[in-house]
């Protein structure tokens, strides 16, 4: 339906109307609706920022193979080919016996003599490092490992990989179900507000229902109010929610070189947009909730 601008201006007029005759009750859902913005928001800088220092341990989804070294070049490379076709497999990368003298050779510094008394012996087997996507897939790639001969060793850190896995996997289902409760606490708390508002318009829309008026003339103004507190909450909840990031995260922790701490500006696109998404969705769904006992819309 296309609205002719004086009727704009008027469901504005009685919109706003109906925000500060009932001030308390529209200030309540604001509270209740940053609040629940807010912990949410929090819950996912912390999720981002957990996955952000997890994926930076890299080496614990990765696995170390070492052939024998009488392994011949074409065998190597047949080998390479078959690590990399493996499901769940990211890179493989070969290292020689000669570029693993080098490594370790860089990593003593000046300590590097220690390795003379090999001599001209090389002591290092070539390798592969194989990096996978899933630690919950890895028992599969050891399997293939495990059945190429020519492999004599393999260094894993599965144990390990699939802890952080089920770190991740358990907060994020913590963020989900937290999401949802806050979220119902808000809606329920916006249904409240709003049939607050029409219970006090309730003998007016009433006779606005007799003389002929349109369920969306009666219900609009009601309908735009949740816009307005969803809106609302969501801007107050971003600039809170960037000084606690800017404080907490970026004064405390950013001060300590083995905690990743993201920039709030690599998140604030996205962190604005579900804001305002959740916000606006929330108060909607509320708005219609609430009117559909007055109005059936």
């Amino acid at each position: 339906m296309k609205l002719r601008v004086p009727k704009f201006f008027y469901y504005f007029k009685l919109t706003f109307n109906g925000i500060f005759r009932n001030g308390i009750m529209n200030l309540a859902s604001v509270i209740v609706l940053f609040s629940s913005l807010v912990v949410t928001g929090t819950a996912w800088l912390l999720y981002e920022n957990l996955d952000a220092n997890l994926k930076d341990i890299d080496s614990y989804n990765k696995i170390v193979v070492f052939m024998d070294k009488s392994t011949k070049e074409e065998r190597i490379a047949e080998i390479g080919d078959k690590l990399l076709s493996l499901t769940n497999i990211v890179e493989v990368v070969y290292v020689s016996s000669e570029d693993a003298m080098k490594e370790m050779e860089s990593d003593f510094g000046d300590f590097s003599y220690l390795l003379e008394m090999y001599g001209d012996e090389n002591p290092f087997k070539p390798s592969f490092r194989i990096t996978y996507k899933s630690a919950s897939d890895v028992s599969n790639v050891i399997y293939n490992i495990e059945q190429i001969p020519e492999i004599v060793k393999y260094n894993s850190r599965q144990d390990v990989a699939l802890k952080i896995e089920d770190l991740k996997n358990v907060f994020s289902l913590v963020f989900v179900w937290l999401v949802v409760l806050l979220l119902v606490v808000s809606v329920f708390v916006i249904i409240n507000t709003i049939n607050a508002a029409v219970s006090t318009r309730s003998k007016e829309i009433a006779i606005m229902r007799y003389v002929g008026a349109t369920k969306f003339f009666i219900g609009f103004p009601y309908f735009l109010q949740g816009i307005i507190i969803g809106a609302f909450s969501a801007g107050i909840a971003y600039f809170v929610q960037y000084y606690l990031y800017e404080y907490f995260a970026l004064e405390l922790l950013g001060n300590y070189d083995i905690v990743t701490v993201i920039p709030f500006d690599a998140l604030s696109s996205t962190l604005l947009l579900g804001f305002f998404v959740i916000g606006i969705a929330t108060s909607v769904i509320g708005s219609v909730i609430s009117l559909r006992r007055y109005t059936n819309v």
